[in-house]
């Protein structure tokens, strides 16, 4: 279900999945990256050229995208389409495995797709 013109980013700390962010995009901004321990913080050209910015802090289980803060409490799968049209899901995020982390976390989204009409409908060209 992922394309070229679709991304998602994933952030996880203890074996826990703590932000999933499904972008309409193909296209990381460079310097986009960690400040880790505390936070990760990106930025992604969307397909209609506007830059949206991303930060998670993991001290305060914060979530900001697009200037907007989310409370991580109600939904931690994000639907990124421009800087003023997000969504945010509560969706059921498995613990990741000791080992094979990034295929558990391509199974993640690739599950989302299929489980959850929002998403799918989110990556339908």
């Amino acid at each position: 279900m992922l394309d070229d013109k679709h991304s998602v980013f994933v952030a996880s700390r203890d074996k826990e999945i703590r932000l999933m962010l499904f972008l309409k995009t193909s296209k990381v901004v460079p310097g986009s990256g960690y400040d880790w321990p505390h936070d990760v913080r990106g930025e992604y050209r969307l397909n209609d050229g506007s830059v949206l910015t991303f930060e998670y802090s993991f001290l305060d289980d914060v979530v900001e995208i697009g200037g907007k803060k989310y409370d991580s409490s109600q939904g931690r799968v994000f639907l990124a389409e421009s800087k003023t049209k997000v969504d945010q899901l509560s969706a059921t995020l498995n613990p990741l495995p000791a080992t094979g982390v990034a295929q558990r976390l391509a199974d993640d989204a690739e599950r989302l797709t299929r489980e959850n009409p929002v998403v799918m409908a989110f990556l339908e060209p």
